[in-house]
């Protein structure tokens, strides 16, 4: 994905995107290829620009319901040096993401305590604004 990209679903989306945001980005891959040999090797990804982009706009969390935020070829982890760059969480692998598209909600990632772990498995929990 690359800046363009996201300028495009932002507009389609009629949302907005306002400093402190969390932004979940729903491709449909878990839901054509979770459980399949595709589910690691074959997803969309965020280049370097547009994860930059996206830390400009002032987010402070990146989801994507893939096994990363990075493309698979992307041996340079883009995504993830942006948001080291930045300061930013990314959280990865979520699922019914198709139920969020294109409205506002209020986001928690509900982490284990695991001492001396740099991420953590979560219950992810959306309460959509009504």
């Amino acid at each position: 994905m690359e800046p363009n990209d996201l300028e495009t679903a932002l507009s389609k989306s009629g949302q907005r995107l306002e400093r402190g945001d969390i932004i979940l980005l729903y491709t449909g891959h878990y839901d054509r290829n979770f459980g399949t040999d595709k589910w690691q090797t074959t997803y969309t990804g965020l280049s370097y620009n547009a994860a930059k982009w996206l830390a400009e706009k002032g987010v402070v969390n990146i989801g994507v319901d893939a096994p990363a935020i990075d493309h698979p070829d992307d041996l340079d982890f883009s995504g993830h040096l942006v948001c080291g760059e930045y300061d930013i969480t990314n959280t990865e692998n979520l699922c019914n993401l198709d139920k969020l598209v294109n409205k506002r909600f209020l986001y928690f990632g509900l982490p284990l305590k695991i001492r001396d772990g740099s991420g953590s498995p979560i219950r992810a929990v959306a309460l959509v604004e009504e």
